[in-house]
């Protein structure tokens, strides 16, 4: 359940942290296709908990760059730590969608990291 991914990605930052990890960079995988309310919280959770960055992953090349453009930005706006992008090209996007996606981390007053 969403409850259930929200609860092992807080009790895995925290065992990291436990554990002496310096710097956490959280993968939201499959975030295409994930509701956009949910991939908020499951960022602010990560964040609430000590992630340093997000990686927003198409991980099945499913996204366009206006999709993609939209939801980086506002994830960059609304969750306060540096936000990446990860594209795959099963349909030819993944190029596209890297512009587009950074373009949108850029607009909202953020670098870009690759």
């Amino acid at each position: 359940s969403e409850e259930d991914i929200l609860m092992m990605t807080a009790e895995a930052i925290d065992a990291a942290k436990s554990h002496g990890t310096e710097t956490i960079g959280v993968n939201a995988e499959d975030a295409s296709r994930t509701d956009a309310d949910f991939l908020l919280r499951f960022a602010s959770v990560a964040k609430e908990h000590g992630a340093d960055r997000l990686r927003y992953c198409d991980t099945l090349g499913y996204d366009n760059p206006f999709t993609i453009y939209e939801i980086a930005k506002m994830l960059a706006k609304e969750v306060g730590i540096p936000i990446e992008v990860h594209c795959h090209g099963d349909l030819g996007m993944a190029v596209a969608n890297s512009v587009a996606g950074a373009m949108g981390i850029i607009d909202e007053g953020q670098d870009a990291p690759s």
